[in-house]
């Protein structure tokens, strides 16, 4: 929205309309002619130009364990940004940790400095280790033994007799 300002008692766009305001929605060059009571002409020109505004990415979605930390670098270009949700988000600006014990979504907003904004989500999902038991302590007499099992759905495993099987 163009405005000529008070206290004209003529207003003249290059369009031909003759309103104090003016609505553009595209870019291009915008002129207007003012006159006052005494006779007196005015005329200003505007230079209105589209903003190219950088895509934002903050990456893609990412699994984490439990107490993990993610840390996040969001596209360079902007003058400022927002995260969400904040109780998750530790520090500022376009690069920040996120820690959380459960799944949630992290959005960012970022501003250029023409006041456009961007936007930016991105699904965090936490894993958890499955509980880890061997079961009520045992005895057996001497010469016998017992089968111990640490269960499926881990990715390596180590006793303390040095063995590296599941049981």
């Amino acid at each position: 929205q163009l405005n000529a300002g008070n206290g004209f008692n003529s207003y003249l766009w290059q369009d031909g309309s003759a309103s104090q305001q003016l609505i553009v929605n595209l870019p291009g060059t915008y002129s207007v002619t003012v006159g006052n009571v005494c006779g007196d002409i005015f005329k200003d020109t505007v230079i209105v130009q589209e903003v190219v505004v950088p895509q934002l990415r903050i990456g893609n979605d990412t699994t984490l364990c439990k107490g993990d930390t993610l840390h996040l670098s969001a596209t360079p270009g902007f003058t400022s940004y927002a995260w969400a949700p904040a109780s998750n988000i530790l520090g500022q600006g376009g690069t920040v940790n996120i820690v959380s014990a459960q799944n949630i979504a992290i959005s960012a907003i970022a501003t250029t400095a023409e006041g456009c904004k961007a936007y930016d989500t991105l699904a965090l999902f936490i894993k958890t280790a499955p509980l880890l038991s061997l079961g009520k302590d045992t005895s057996f007499c001497f010469g016998d033994s017992a089968l111990i099992s640490a269960g499926n759905g881990y990715q390596q495993y180590l006793w303390s007799n040095g063995a590296a099987s599941p049981s």
